[in-house]
């Protein structure tokens, strides 16, 4: 019984502090054009490049326990002569007064259409998650029921689509709900969670301008939508605006700040800086508007570095 308190406490607790935004064991990322492999096995191959990435959020809060925060590193490489890709993931996520997510996924991608400008990747991934509840030893349970840590199959996939400046995704992750068991009373679902995104990328004045919406849904949860807005100097330099807000929930009111009853909503300020031609950095600030939230405001940090430098696209058709 103790347990069983604490569970719908901490679920409580975790709607109040994340405003019903927290997609729990996926990070809410507004750098999905340098980590979509995690979500989106498919996009490994879209770029015929090497990479390694390392990125984090709420940085500055890790000894917070009252503010996610998550980090993750993440590589993909191009496979010779087969045109594909592969890639792989490794997620640390932290809920407030829930659980702590661990997860570590390789991929394989390939280009089942690839002809006059039309490309379409296929992909899949296979991986492993851990889950653990947090504060479990306070509930008074007895030892021999003490099992926090719990690991379940993790499964991906995606499509890929490209045409010119054109992008478009669609992934799923944690395929098929996995469940874990803590007790034989108490077991956890991980939610599948699924994302459709869109890009363009379009030349104006020396500048590449590029308009992008990344959108994530779970069935038990929301969909929080990104509305991006980026510009890019000569691949040198970068800034972007965005908007996140859930279209699907309307969060009610924490009691002690009465507001009016409304969606989640976030400003979203960026920028980019590349050097040496093969390393980027890109920063987000993320700001909540007008509803009170533990997370009132989030610093996300990417750095990518791209090892193997894309072919010239001539060649690579020509071979």
């Amino acid at each position: 019984m103790p347990f069983l308190l604490l569970l719908i406490l901490s679920g409580s607790l975790s709607a109040q502090f994340n405003n019903g935004l927290s997609l729990a064991s996926d990070p809410i990322s507004a750098h999905g054009y340098h980590t979509l492999s995690n979500i989106n096995p498919a996009y490994a191959a879209a770029f015929r490049d090497g990479a390694v990435f390392i990125s984090g959020q709420n940085i500055a809060s890790v000894i917070d326990s009252l503010t996610n925060n998550s980090f993750e590193l993440g590589m993909r490489q191009t496979v010779g002569s087969f045109k594909g890709a592969i890639s792989a993931n490794i997620n640390y996520v932290f809920v407030p007064l829930v659980a702590r997510y661990i997860s570590g996924n390789f991929g394989f991608a390939y280009p089942i259409v690839d002809e006059n400008d039309h490309r379409l990747m296929l992909g899949a991934s296979l991986g492993i998650g851990n889950r653990e509840i947090l504060d479990f030893r306070r509930s008074g349970l007895p030892s021999s029921l003490d099992r926090r840590n719990r690991i379940y199959p993790d499964l991906g996939a995606g499509l890929w689509y490209t045409y010119r400046e054109l992008s478009l995704g669609a992934g799923a992750t944690h395929i098929g709900r996995p469940t874990v068991e803590y007790t034989p009373a108490v077991t956890a679902t991980i939610d599948d969670l699924y994302y459709i995104s869109a890009r363009y990328d379009a030349d104006w004045a020396g500048i590449t301008v590029s308009p992008s919406f990344l959108g994530r849904y779970a069935s038990s949860a929301n969909f929080v939508s990104d509305f991006l807005l980026d510009g890019r100097f000569e691949d040198q330099f970068g800034l972007g605006v965005g908007y996140r807000v859930d279209l699907r929930r309307k969060i009610p009111p924490n009691p002690s700040i009465p507001v009016a009853d409304q969606r989640f909503r976030q400003l979203l300020l960026t920028a980019e800086v590349g050097f040496q031609e093969r390393f980027n950095l890109l920063g987000t600030y993320s700001f909540v508007i007008n509803q009170f939230t533990a997370n009132r405001s989030n610093f996300e940090l990417t750095l990518l570095y791209q090892f193997k430098q894309p072919p010239v696209i001539d060649d690579y058709e020509s071979n």
